[in-house]
C-alpha cells in the first residue's frame, strides 16, 4: 500500500525530509552532498521506500545535473569566501582562487585585542 495517495505529497515530503537531513547536516558540520544522499538512500527501495513517483524523482535528478553541468560548463564567476584554521591554509586557499579566507579566531581575537586596547566600552547583551 502506497504511503502517499499523489506524486506531489511525495515530492513534497521527501524535500521536507531531506531538508531536514541538511539542516541536521550543517549543524554537525557535515557535508550537504553527503547528508542529500543518505537522504536518497534512506527514503528510497533501500530504506524507507517511501519514493514510488519514479518519473517525478527522475525529473528532478536530471534537472538537478543539469544545473550543475551548466554552472561547471559556464564557469560560475561568483565569489568564493572560506574560513580556514591556520595561516598555511589560508594561503593555499587564497592562491587556488578563493576570493576571500577568513580566520575567524584569529579575527575574532584581533578585533576583541583592538576593543581593549582602544578602551572602548563593551556592551553586554
Amino acid at each position: 500500500m502506497a504511503l502517499f495517495t499523489d506524486p506531489f505529497s511525495e515530492i513534497a515530503a521527501v524535500l521536507a525530509v531531506a531538508g531536514g537531513i541538511g539542516a541536521l547536516a550543517l549543524w554537525l558540520r557535515q557535508r550537504l552532498i553527503v547528508a542529500f544522499i543518505f537522504a536518497g538512500i534512506l527514503l528510497g527501495p533501500a530504506g524507507l521506500d517511501w519514493v514510488h513517483a519514479l518519473d517525478q524523482v527522475d525529473l528532478f535528478a536530471k534537472l538537478g545535473i543539469g544545473l550543475l553541468h551548466a554552472l561547471q560548463h559556464n564557469e560560475f564567476a561568483g565569489c568564493a569566501a572560506l574560513t580556514a584554521d591556520t595561516v598555511q591554509h589560508r594561503e593555499f586557499l587564497l592562491t587556488a582562487g578563493a576570493d576571500v579566507v577568513l580566520l575567524p579566531f584569529r579575527d575574532a581575537a584581533a578585533e576583541a585585542a583592538d576593543m581593549l586596547a582602544s578602551n572602548s566600552e563593551i556592551r553586554r547583551e
